[in-house]
């Protein structure tokens, strides 16, 4: 698996951008798009066209930060929108603020350390942060 960045048109400028990245690589596309519907399809339709210009295939699509209370009807519009470009819908991901709150383990990664204290909390997540940084 290769993950790329942004939409397909990233790295345009130097000729190298995602879509044809895939290309040389002979690699399908999973594409996510940002939770909405009329735009998010529009950014979709475009995307699709860049894949389509270089030959890559696409396995399907994911719709993320999705409202809660808009999961469903997204389901439906997306599948059947995309049924026009026999792409499946893999799924709609709701958006949270739990998924926006992060954990110590982040913080570890983040900083490749380890934590000195506390690892019974290390997947326990923050809403509020006060980051405190000494030298040593």
């Amino acid at each position: 698996m290769v993950e790329g960045t942004g939409h397909c048109g990233v790295g345009s400028i130097v000729n190298m951008d995602n879509a044809r990245v895939a290309a040389l690589l002979g690699l399908s596309m999973v594409l996510v798009v940002n939770g909405g519907l009329g735009s998010a399809f529009d950014d979709l339709a475009i995307n699709r066209l860049a894949c389509e210009h270089h030959g890559v295939k696409i396995k399907g699509v994911l719709v993320n930060k999705v409202h809660t209370d808009k999961v469903d009807m997204i389901k439906d519009y997306f599948g059947r929108a995309l049924m026009r470009w026999e792409i499946p819908l893999l799924g709609v991901i709701p958006d949270g603020p739990y998924l926006s709150q992060p954990s110590m383990l982040d913080f570890e990664e983040l900083f490749k350390t380890k934590l000195l204290a506390g690892q019974d909390d290390l997947l326990r997540h923050y809403d509020s942060i006060t980051l405190i940084a000494v030298s040593c």
